[in-house]
């Protein structure tokens, strides 16, 4: 970026992911005291960035946008590979000899959803430093192997108001080790508040960031959720942001 814009400017960015995981929604912000042309930015850091890494289209943003303090939500995405192993899948998702009974999975992942203290899905050297999170949906669709047409895909799609550090993937070995018969329900090893209680930590390779959704009207060009204000989602959003001019009000005062 700072070749491209030929001076020094930060990266903002909707989310933060572990090394390994893949991202086809993340959103990214710089500030510039000149709105570049959108096309020829998106050509110039193509053209720079490692392979691994492509900018799929850029856009001049309203100056108060912020791409993680004005998203409502995110929404990940966990792949299991089902069946003989595919090398098209390798790196891209946890392959898994036998599948699992989506139905009954689903039940108990409907009632972990909502607000609550979600600390037996982190590491437990982040207790008591704010687990509590909205968990807005969760749920295990089965699709097609895209790549050879038949097999088998089972994919965790979660979305909430943010995440802890590793919970979706120790989400995702949990349902495996569920499956597995290790344990006899989702629901009461995450509500238990143990990390000793939930599954492992399922291979980062799996997960993919898929969207950061934004209140309708304020992010021009990008996803949007739109949602009633008494929303669990909303609230949240609206402490936040009240929180944030609170605390810049206070900054100027002290200036």
């Amino acid at each position: 970026m700072q070749i491209v814009v030929r001076e020094h400017t930060r990266v903002d960015c909707a989310g933060r992911t572990d090394s390994g995981v893949h991202a086809t929604g993340q959103v990214a912000t710089f500030l510039s005291p000149v709105a570049p042309d959108p096309g020829k930015l998106t050509y110039s850091l193509n053209s720079l960035l490692p392979f691994d890494v492509s900018v799929q289209k850029s856009l001049n943003m309203p100056r108060n946008f912020h791409p993680r303090f004005s998203c409502i939500a995110r929404e990940y995405e966990y792949m299991y590979h089902i069946g003989a192993r595919s090398p098209f899948w390798r790196g891209r998702s946890w392959h898994r000899k036998k599948g699992f009974e989506i139905e009954e999975i689903n039940q108990e992942l409907a009632a972990i959803c909502g607000h609550r203290d979600f600390i037996a899905l982190t590491k437990t050297l982040y207790e008591g430093k704010g687990t509590v999170r909205y968990l807005d949906s969760a749920v295990l669709y089965r699709k097609e192997d895209p790549w050879t047409g038949h097999g088998d895909m089972i994919v965790l799609r979660v979305r909430a108001n943010a995440f802890l550090h590793n919970m979706i993937r120790i989400l995702a070995g949990t349902i495996v080790d569920r499956a597995a018969g290790k344990l006899s329900s989702i629901t009461d090893a995450v509500l238990s508040g143990s990390r000793f209680k939930t599954g492992q930590t399922a291979p980062s390779e799996g997960l993919y960031f898929r969207h950061a959704f934004y209140v309708p009207g304020t992010a021009p060009g990008l996803k949007e959720l739109a949602l009633p204000d008494d929303h669990p989602l909303m609230r949240i959003h609206a402490g936040r942001m009240r929180s944030s001019r609170e605390g810049d009000q206070e900054n100027h005062a002290k200036e």
